[in-house]
């Protein structure tokens, strides 16, 4: 707003200062008396018309810095509006920042689970997912299957993996014979980790889902 009053009134003052020269001009053209003292007056006229200038200037000038004090805005152009933005990306931010930590500590907290741990863990987090019928399996005879589970009328066989390395071919090998085992429509491998190539080509050809860290973590964030 304050720079389009600017604009209009240098605008105006440089319409008058034209006007003013033509005049000047054409009195000097046709009329001798007038030029006897028409340096005087151009001088006068010129002076009181930059003068003015100047310190309308030098006023917007102190307005703006002003705003600026009040505003705590960088900015020259955005004033308030900036201060408001910045304020909201700076508590975007901060909330983006106690939410990585925070998840950074709950999954640290996952990667020191014990086997079982893990899969009761997994077990909730399946249900606060809408799995439903979630049933962890006897730690031994599981016959390679640590969940079974169901949702949208799809019975799946989980095994779970807490891991500090990557995983490789054999958890495929496992549920994929624990599915058949089991009747189940489809084998899942979850694990805290991530998976080798060897063993995503081979889920590829059994028709294995591999639920990797980031899959975890999406489950968790639906979970909470």
């Amino acid at each position: 707003m304050k720079k389009k009053v600017l604009n209009t009134v240098w605008i105006v003052l440089m319409i008058l200062t034209v006007a003013f020269f033509y005049y000047v001009r054409r009195e000097m053209i046709y009329n001798d008396n007038f030029k006897a003292s028409i340096l005087v007056k151009c001088l006068s006229i010129i002076g009181m018309l930059v003068a003015c200038y100047s310190v309308f200037r030098i006023i917007v000038l102190i307005g703006n810095a002003v705003t600026r004090m009040i505003a705590g805005n960088p900015h020259w152009q955005h004033g308030y509006e900036d201060k408001e933005h910045n304020l909201h990306c700076a508590h975007y931010n901060h909330q983006e920042r106690v939410y990585y930590d925070n998840l950074k500590d709950f999954l640290a907290s996952i990667d020191v689970m014990n086997g079982h741990e893990f899969e009761h863990f997994c077990a909730g987090i399946l249900r606060k997912n809408g799995f439903t019928n979630v049933v962890v399996t006897p730690g031994s005879g599981d016959q390679g299957a640590d969940i079974l589970a169901e949702k949208d009328g799809i019975s799946y066989a989980i095994q779970c993996k807490r891991y500090d390395s990557v995983l490789g071919n054999k958890p495929i090998q496992e549920i994929h014979a624990a599915k058949d085992y089991y009747g189940c429509d489809r084998g899942v491998v979850l694990t805290n980790s991530i998976f080798t190539r060897a063993a995503m080509q081979l889920a590829l050809r059994t028709n294995t889902e591999l639920w990797d860290r980031n899959e975890l973590v999406r489950l968790i964030n639906n979970a909470y």
